[in-house]
């Protein structure tokens, strides 16, 4: 019958849309479809995305300490700054030199007082310490008295000695420091080598005190300041600062207006030992009574 027919097919259109039976079926709705070839729907998968691997690093045993090399020894290092401060010192003396360039001529007086009574002096040297301390303000004897107990007018083979790091007395510089009994170029001058080290707490280097000099330092254990260089290479840097510091002396420096100045605040902060105030006060009277010191600071 036609009816049967029609019922029977509309109950098979049901079951294949309802996925029963043989039918075509439809896919998940959540799951993605591709076009197949030859006709159907064919259900797919996306692939996983791939892990961005983190680098290495480029020298893993560059951030490892044990790796780091240590700085190797400087055998050399005593001697090294000991040549820099040769230069810094001739380059400063060289300075002071041409500051105080004097030809004081071969007119001499003969002084009957002071530390070496009958010592000849220059008259052109007297002059110029009278001309400075009245500049000053400062009593001339007084001045010519302090000369007299520094270095006997400049004629004092002892004035101004100088040593070298292993404590061996260099040659005196005769005339250029007069009155240096109190470092007055310091500010120019470049401290010696065992001196700053010393006092920089370096083993092996031996300090003794000088009845006139003040202290002398003398390096006695060169391995063993070596060694204390290499394991503290910041006290190099900073000696070497304190050299690369020092400015050559400028030309209108004078040792004799600087000594003055000081002078006039008390002997004592020129000199703190009593007996040196006592010898300038002393020998500054007899200088007062002698009649060739009186005209030179009379008329000068």
């Amino acid at each position: 019958m036609e009816t049967n027919n029609t019922f029977s097919s509309s109950v098979s259109s049901l079951l294949n849309r309802w996925g029963v039976g043989g039918g075509p079926t439809t896919s998940n709705p959540t799951t993605p479809t591709t076009a197949a070839s030859g006709g159907g729907a064919k259900a797919s998968t996306p692939p996983p995305k791939k892990a961005t691997p983190t680098p290495a690093p480029k020298n893993p045993a560059s951030l490892s300490v044990t790796n780091v090399k240590p700085k190797a020894y400087d055998a050399n290092i005593l001697k090294n700054i000991s040549d820099q401060y040769d230069k810094t010192y001739q380059s400063y003396w060289q300075s002071l030199e041409d500051s105080q360039k004097t030809d004081y001529g071969k007119d001499t007086i003969t002084i009957h007082g002071g530390k070496d009574p009958g010592v000849k002096v220059p008259v052109a040297l007297v002059k110029e310490i009278v001309q400075s301390a009245k500049r000053n303000g400062y009593d001339p004897y007084m001045a010519l008295a302090q000369v007299s107990q520094e270095s006997s007018f400049g004629t004092d083979t002892g004035q101004y000695t100088r040593y070298n790091q292993y404590g061996e007395r260099l040659p005196s510089q005769p005339r250029t420091a007069i009155v240096q009994g109190l470092n007055l170029d310091e500010p120019y001058r470049p401290k010696e080598v065992a001196h700053y080290l010393s006092d920089a707490g370096v083993p092996g280097i031996k300090a003794t005190k000088d009845r006139v000099e003040g202290y002398r330092y003398k390096i006695t254990d060169e391995k063993k300041v070596n060694d204390y260089l290499n394991a503290h290479p910041e006290i190099v840097q900073k000696y070497q600062k304190h050299l690369s510091d020092r400015t050559k002396v400028p030309q209108a420096y004078n040792a004799y207006d600087e000594a003055w100045k000081r002078d006039k605040t008390g002997l004592k902060n020129y000199n703190a030992n009593p007996q040196y105030s006592k010898n300038v006060v002393k020998y500054a009277q007899q200088f007062r009574n002698l009649k060739e010191i009186k005209e030179l600071v009379d008329n000068g």
